[in-house]
């Protein structure tokens, strides 16, 4: 499954609750994998089509765990839901977080600030004001037309665990009863 949203909208926060509360589980958080969520990874400079998202680690960490673990399930902290077609059949769920561009900046920040250099900071905000405010107004407008769910990221993110958890063991079980799509 999929916790979508745009960056700072606490998606990694909330996978990890998730997957404790999951019986083998695991988590792929998207900024793990730097060929894809560096801002300088080149799909952002073309169209912006998130195809070009270069997803060939998720992809093979997804296939690795799928071949090596006994997993129930795994966790994706990944803004694109199912908008990426190379990483669509690996995706039965998709939860969207819900956020104010600006709020999700500033939670974003503050829990950086600390160890951010002034540079760094700099060069965030240019990115947010620039492309980054680009590809948040098309993530907000294309993903959530696909998720299964569609949430508030300010509210408690224990209760947006929660819902999710409902949610995903409703949709189980109305898979196992009436089967496969």
């Amino acid at each position: 499954m999929a916790v979508s949203g745009i960056l700072g909208s606490n998606a990694a926060a909330i996978c990890s609750g998730i997957a404790k509360r999951i019986e083998r589980s695991t988590v792929l958080r998207f900024e793990d994998f730097p060929s894809c969520a560096c801002p300088n990874a080149g799909w952002l400079e073309n169209d912006g089509n998130f195809n070009r998202v270069n997803v060939g680690d998720i992809k093979a960490a997804l296939d690795c765990l799928i071949v090596n673990k006994k997993l129930d399930c795994v966790i994706m902290d990944f803004p694109f839901g199912r908008s990426v077609e190379a990483l669509s059949p690996y995706i039965d769920f998709v939860f969207y977080l819900e956020d104010f561009p600006d709020l999700a900046l500033a939670r974003q920040l503050g829990r950086q600030l600390r160890s951010m250099s002034t540079d760094l900071l700099r060069t965030k905000l240019r990115l947010y004001c620039g492309s980054g405010h680009k590809i948040i107004r098309k993530i907000e407008r294309v993903v959530p037309r696909s998720a299964d769910m569609v949430l508030k990221a300010g509210s408690d993110p224990d209760e947006v665990e929660e819902l999710i958890c409902q949610k995903l063991k409703a949709m189980l079980i109305n898979r196992w009863i009436i089967g496969p799509k």
